[in-house]
Parts: structure tokens; C-alpha cells; sequence
């Protein structure tokens, strides 16, 4: 028997190599695409509301599909990928925009976010790096057992060091070196998770400090208890006269048409407006970064700097605010009482 006979038949597939870069190729333009607009429902459904937190994602894929397709000559397919990415665009440029200058009266505060994420055990980096920056006050989240009693070691540069732990990744830390008038750790509303409610005073001016920590939309059950929870802080918000700052991990972007609802209501002013995207989880995926933990305040609250801290073993990164109290701004202030 010959040598040609003993060796196997290649037979020739349409579906080699190429094809399955092509099939890839098309596929991530598809879903990109197909998420832009899936995004769009995340007022009606949960799942729906998920695509729209990656905007800047889609925009930077889709730029890059219409100058591909632009140079291969797919015309059709090529302003197919740049009408969608200027649609992405238009949502996230306005986060670029100049803030309006707000005069400000006083000293300067700093206002530290940080989520430290329960399983972390980078205990002592995540402490040095609060005694480093040194700020007025601190809302720390997912706080434990375990991380309670680290931060209690905090006591020493913090006097008014309020905690709730819990073992479900809810648990919240209040820490403040500022005059405390009064500090709550309490529901808001109906709502099922703790927040922390602080009254303080800089330099004798009120200001009203929110720390909450909203559930990520996983499920039916968690995203209808995060509505309930954004509405009942809309209401709170809105009865509160006076500066005031919000604080925590709400779980979703500024592109979420609830974040807008929230925005809407309490005409709450975003830090990172003019500062750009300050995405903040998750900081093992840098590809996947998006901005979830905000700080947001009334007009009369001066944003002068926003940074993004270190990576110190949560998958958050801390978020920093140097503010100030500006003059007397009109709010307008709902009927009714302080505490819904």
C-alpha cells in the first residue's frame, strides 16, 4: 500500500479559522449594538436596565467597528456602528461639561466613600490609607464583624465612630473628627437596609450627611427593594432643608433612568460633573469599569476635587471629595417631616 493512501484525507470546512474570527468579529458588533438599545428599557425591566451601564464601553467598540468597517467599505454596516456610538456619546459627554462655579465660604472639608468588601483582608492598607488621607468624616460600607473591629482601631483619630455590621455584605460605618450634632444608623422609610443619617456642623454651618447602600438589581427581589429604597430617599431628601451630601455604593451608573429619577427629584448636583467618568468598580476588570459609588449634594455644597482613590484590596476603588459650604442657596424644601 502506498505512502499517499496510508495518510488521512483533509477534507476542506467552511468553517475554519477565518470563519470564526468573521463569526466573532460580527458577533461582539451585534451584542454591542443590540446592548445600546437594550439599555434604553431599563425603566421597565431589571435585566433591561443592566445593558445601560455600559455606555462608555459600547461607545469606544462601536468607534472602533465604523472605522474598521469604514476602511473594508461595508458602508451600510460602518454608519450602522457610528450612529450608535454617537448615541452612546451623547449620554456620556454631558459627565464632561463644565460645573457651574459655586462660591464657596469657609474651610475645606474631605468626605471619604470607600466599600471594603467583606471578604477582603487587606484590614491594616485599607486603615493606613484613612490615617493617610485624613478625612473630616468617612462612610465605610459592607462593613463586619471583622471590620468592625478594625476600624475600630480608628478611634483615636475619629471620636464619633457609629456602626451597624452585618454578615450579608450591608453592613455600614459612620466615622467623624467634624462637630456631630446627631448621627442615626436607621432604615429610610420602609426601606429594608441601614443607612447612616449624620447632622454635623463645619465651622457652625448644618450640613446633613446620607450613607446608604442600595442592592445590586440582581433578581426580581433585590431590584424592586433598590426602587424602594431610591424612592423613599427622594422623599427623604426632599424634606431635608439645608446643605446636604449622599453618600454610598448605589449599585448602578448615572446612565440608569432611576438615578435620573433620583436626580430629578431631589435636584441633587453629581461631584464628578465636569470631572469625567471616575469609574469605580469593579477594580479587577478594568475593562468593565464603571462609576457606581456616587457623591452627590444640594447646590449649596462646592465640589472643589474629586479623585478616585487606590486600589486597597476591594474591588471598589475609595472615592475622595474635597468640598465647602457655599453662601445661602434657595432649596426648595417639601411639606412635611424631616423623617418620612
Amino acid at each position: 500500500m502506498s505512502k499517499e493512501k496510508d495518510e488521512p484525507r483533509v477534507v476542506p470546512t467552511r468553517f475554519g479559522r477565518p470563519f470564526r474570527l468573521r463569526l466573532y468579529f460580527w458577533a461582539i458588533f451585534v451584542c454591542a449594538g443590540a446592548g445600546s438599545l437594550i439599555g434604553f428599557a431599563g425603566r421597565h425591566h431589571w435585566v433591561a436596565e443592566l445593558f445601560c451601564h455600559f455606555r462608555v464601553q459600547y461607545l469606544v467598540l462601536l468607534l472602533g467597528y465604523g472605522l474598521i468597517l469604514g476602511l473594508r467599505r461595508s458602508w451600510g454596516a460602518a454608519i450602522v456602528a457610528i450612529a450608535l456610538a454617537t448615541l452612546n456619546g451623547v449620554l456620556v459627554a454631558p459627565i464632561y461639561m463644565r460645573a457651574p462655579v459655586v462660591p464657596y465660604e469657609g474651610p475645606t472639608t474631605r468626605a471619604l466613600l470607600i466599600n471594603v468588601n467583606r471578604w477582603n483582608l487587606k484590614h491594616a492598607e485599607t486603615i493606613g490609607y484613612i490615617r493617610r488621607i485624613r478625612p473630616g468624616f468617612a462612610v465605610i460600607q459592607e462593613v463586619s464583624l471583622e471590620w468592625a473591629r478594625s476600624l475600630e482601631g480608628l478611634r483615636d483619630l475619629y471620636p464619633v465612630l457609629s456602626m451597624e455590621t452585618q454578615e450579608n455584605g450591608f453592613g455600614i460605618a459612620f466615622l467623624c473628627r467634624e462637630e456631630v450634632d446627631d448621627v442615626e444608623l436607621r432604615t429610610v422609610g420602609s426601606s429594608r437596609f441601614v443607612s447612616v443619617v449624620a447632622r454635623l456642623r463645619l465651622q457652625g454651618r448644618p450640613l446633613t450627611v446620607i450613607g446608604t447602600h442600595l442592592p445590586p438589581p440582581i433578581g426580581p427581589w433585590r431590584a424592586h427593594h433598590r426602587q424602594l429604597q431610591l424612592q423613599e430617599l427622594g422623599k427623604f431628601i426632599s424634606r431635608v432643608p439645608g446643605p446636604l451630601m449622599l453618600l454610598g455604593d448605589m449599585n448602578m451608573t448615572s446612565w440608569s433612568p432611576h438615578f435620573a429619577d433620583l436626580i430629578s427629584r431631589t435636584r441633587l448636583v453629581d461631584s464628578r460633573q465636569g470631572r469625567g467618568l471616575m469609574s469605580s468598580w469593579p477594580t479587577q476588570m478594568p475593562l468593565l469599569w464603571i462609576p457606581i459609588d456616587h457623591c452627590l449634594a444640594t447646590p449649596d455644597v462646592a465640589f472643589l476635587d474629586r479623585q478616585s482613590g487606590p486600589g486597597v484590596g476591594s474591588d471598589h476603588f475609595p472615592v475622595v471629595v474635597d468640598f465647602a459650604l457655599s453662601g445661602p442657596v434657595a432649596r426648595q424644601v417639601l411639606p412635611g417631616p424631616a423623617v418620612p
